[in-house]
């Protein structure tokens, strides 16, 4: 096929190859896959161009076990429940990261299926759960199942904290436009929302493509993620849409729920972590959860799950779709979020809390409009996973869980040595959660003053200078016991060449520091 003519400028942060790549991607989408197409089937051509982003995008890089495969290999997880949908997230061999230029393809590709004003006429003419339809046009119809399992797997395996981390957040934005297909879907045929449409404009205009006919088709493609405070769009005609992706709004959900818990939630990271966990909550409005719930809890499987599953074939989950089974690892989550939250507050110093007050008074910032986010998303998740009406967020929790049992000696003897130095099996059970601690009561090796970092407003020389005058005075005046002053360097940092006896010194220290201050 041969491409537009229109001038192709380098945009933001893009090489030239990549954005001519992905503008005549868009020309072959737009050729093959057209929009507000009535007809039940692709055209052979438009198929095979599907077929092979499939083959070559999607399954290219990383394969997942189906669920016979997974019994095969004896990696069966014996549990049914919906929180078990983490452990049933397998990939074949090592996980590969997907190339950026790949990833831009594909969320413009979710995005080009999700505006399809076809999709909101089929879905619209089933409008039930109820109905015996199949409501999905043929386009996304045979993507759903390679999108599904690669979504489920970048949100188990993709890296969230390196380089190749686009992958991650680029399956999470490509989720969360699958979900919500109501927030960008045409308004009538050949018409995209005013709002949404004057935002893919924008993006256009930052990717450096000239206005005309050709860039107003485009916008299809770059229809904006929803913020974190913004309202749904859902409306009850939807409710279909819901039930033939239901595995999108539940296993998906309870893959994220787990691993969100290694998101960077450090005073640095926070609002940017806790805006994603908020994203994926406002999905779930009371509405959208009221047709997942009465799905779940129907004793017959309705027509359109059984079509969605069917479709899904051998990467279909098997066992409960109910949200409730979540509870534990969302109540993981919250306690994650404010234990760093708190951390962030107790570490203030005088005129960062000072700061922090005037924020919050005068502009309702700082850590009180951080303390009513969480308040609200607290809410949230106790209507979502019907947690208890007086359910509170604590620090450490004792609740019983699944993943958790009654400590015996050997286990204190597995998890930590006589030293009190976490052995391998120990580091492995506090990171997998089965073993809990409070982060806010652990003890820093050494003088805390040694370790602090030094705030923008402080003169770094006159701080080290001071830290040495405390040392000096401190061990003058009888506060640092003898012994435990042996291998500091005059500074208060550890020597080198310190050896385990040393390492062994400073834990009592931080022992006695309790006492003596």
């Amino acid at each position: 096929m041969r491409a537009h003519r229109d001038q192709v400028i380098v945009g933001q942060g893009k090489t030239y190859g990549e954005t001519a790549y992905l503008y005549l991607f868009r020309c072959y989408v737009r050729h093959f896959v057209r929009h507000n197409n009535n007809s039940d089937v692709l055209s052979h051509r438009g198929e095979l161009f599907l077929r092979i982003l499939i083959e070559m995008w999607l399954e290219g890089n990383n394969e997942s076990y189906s669920e016979s495969e997974m019994q095969q290999q004896n990696v069966e997880v014996d549990d049914d429940s919906l929180e078990s949908a983490f452990d049933k997230t397998q990939v074949c061999g090592q996980y590969n990261y997907t190339p950026s230029y790949t990833l831009d393809a594909l969320k413009q590709m979710v995005s080009y299926i999700c505006t399809d004003g076809n999709l909101k006429q089929r879905v619209f003419e089933a409008s039930s759960s109820y109905s015996t339809q199949w409501c999905l046009p043929p386009a996304m119809t045979v993507l759903q199942q390679p999108l599904f399992t690669f979504i489920r797997l970048a949100l188990r395996y993709a890296p969230i904290h390196s380089r190749s981390s686009s992958t991650f957040y680029s399956a999470f934005s490509m989720w969360l436009r699958l979900l919500e297909p109501w927030n960008r879907n045409s308004t009538s045929a050949g018409k995209l929302p005013a709002a949404a449409a004057h935002q893919a404009r924008q993006r256009l205009n930052q990717l450096g493509l000239t206005s005309g006919p050709t860039t107003r088709a485009d916008e299809a493609f770059f229809m904006p993620d929803a913020h974190a405070n913004a309202p749904s769009k859902y409306t009850r005609e939807w409710e279909s849409y819901i039930v033939a992706n239901i595995h999108l709004y539940t296993t998906l959900f309870s893959v994220f729920l787990r691993r969100s818990r290694e998101l960077d939630f450090s005073a640095h990271a926070f609002n940017r972590s806790l805006s994603i966990v908020q994203r994926v909550f406002r999905v779930f409005s009371p509405a959208v959860v009221n047709v997942i719930k009465s799905t779940a809890a129907l004793a017959e499987m309705p027509t359109l799950r059984k079509m969605h599953e069917s479709n899904l074939g051998g990467f279909c989950p098997k066992g409960s779709i109910n949200l409730n089974d979540c509870a534990s690892d969302v109540n993981l989550l919250l306690e994650e979020i404010h234990m760093q939250h708190q951390k962030k507050i107790n570490d203030f110093d005088v005129i960062e809390r000072f700061e922090d007050f005037l924020e919050g008074f005068f502009l309702n910032g700082g850590s009180k409009k951080t303390n009513q986010h969480l308040k609200k998303l607290v809410s949230e998740a106790k209507r979502i996973f019907d947690l208890p009406a007086d359910y509170t967020v604590m620090p450490v929790s004792f609740a019983a869980t699944r993943s958790r049992r009654v400590e015996t000696e050997k286990d204190r003897q597995d998890r930590a040595i006589s030293t009190g130095l976490l052995t391998e099996t120990g580091r492995e059970q506090v990171l997998a959660g089965a073993i809990l601690g409070n982060p806010l009561e652990i003890s820093a090796l050494g003088d805390p003053l040694s370790s602090r970092v030094v705030g923008s407003y402080e003169i770094p020389a006159l701080v080290d200078l001071s830290i040495r005058a405390s040392n000096w005075l401190n061990q003058k005046c009888g506060l640092i016991p003898p012994e435990n002053g042996a291998g500091y360097s005059a500074s208060g940092v550890v020597d080198g060449d310190s050896s385990l006896h040393l390492l062994l010194n400073l834990i009592q220290s931080a022992e006695n520091r309790r006492k003596v201050w």
